[in-house]
C-alpha cells in the first residue's frame, strides 16, 4: 500500500518536471534521472507482473532519456505527461 503511494508521487513528480520543462530550462540529468527512473521501474514490473502498462513506463522512460539527447516532441511529451498523471492519480484513488 505505502509502495502505491510512493511510486504514485515519483510518477506525479516525473509529470510535473515534464509540465515545467515547457515554462524553464531543466538540466538534463533531471530527464536522465525521470528515465532511469521509469525504465527501472518498467523493467521489473514486466518481470515480476507481467503487467501491459509496465511497458508503457518502458516507453516513457526511453522517451524521457531522448530528452536529454535534444530529441522530443510537444504531442508526445503530452501524451506522457498525460500518461503520468492518471497513473499517479490512480495509485492514490486505489485502496
Amino acid at each position: 500500500m505505502i509502495l502505491i503511494k510512493m511510486l504514485g508521487i515519483l510518477d506525479a513528480l516525473c509529470a510535473l518536471v515534464l509540465v515545467f520543462s515547457n515554462f524553464f530550462l531543466i538540466r538534463e540529468i533531471y530527464f536522465f534521472l525521470i528515465g532511469s527512473y521509469l525504465l527501472f521501474k518498467g523493467v521489473v514490473f514486466t518481470i515480476l507482473s507481467k503487467d501491459p502498462a509496465s511497458i508503457l513506463d518502458i516507453l516513457c522512460g526511453l522517451y524521457a532519456l531522448s530528452i536529454t539527447l535534444s530529441i522530443e516532441n510537444g504531442i508526445v511529451t503530452t501524451l506522457v505527461i498525460l500518461y503520468l498523471g492518471q497513473k499517479a492519480a490512480f495509485s492514490f484513488i486505489r485502496f
